[in-house]
C-alpha cells in the first residue's frame, strides 16, 4: 500500500487461499494426533464427524501441511523444532 508517494504496507499472500473449509488448520486433529483434540473446533463449524468423502479430503489437506512444513523447515533455515509446541517436529517424521 502506498501513501504519499511511499510504500507503507507490503501484504504477503503467500500462503493465502480461498478454498475448502475442511483445508483449516483446526481440522488437522482428525488426522495428526499431535494437533490436539479437533472436538470443539468441528462444533464450531457445526460438523459431528467427517463424512468418509470429507476424511479423504482432509487427509489429502493433512498431506499438503506436512509436505509444506518439511519444506518450509528448510526453507526458512531452522535448524531446531519450534520450543512452544514441538508439532512441527512429530508431524513430519
Amino acid at each position: 500500500m502506498v501513501r504519499d508517494g511511499h510504500i507503507v504496507t507490503i501484504i504477503d499472500h503467500e500462503s493465502a487461499l480461498y478454498g475448502d473449509p475442511l483445508m483449516e488448520a483446526g481440522f488437522a486433529g482428525t488426522y495428526l494426533s499431535d494437533f490436539g483434540d479437533p472436538t470443539a473446533f468441528m462444533r464450531g463449524y457445526g460438523q459431528e464427524q467427517l463424512t468418509p468423502r470429507e476424511q479423504t479430503r482432509r487427509g489429502l489437506y493433512c498431506l499438503h501441511l506436512v509436505v509444506i512444513m518439511a519444506i518450509e523447515t528448510v526453507y526458512r533455515g531452522h535448524t531446531t523444532p519450534p520450543s512452544t509446541t514441538g508439532h512441527a517436529s512429530r508431524s513430519t517424521r
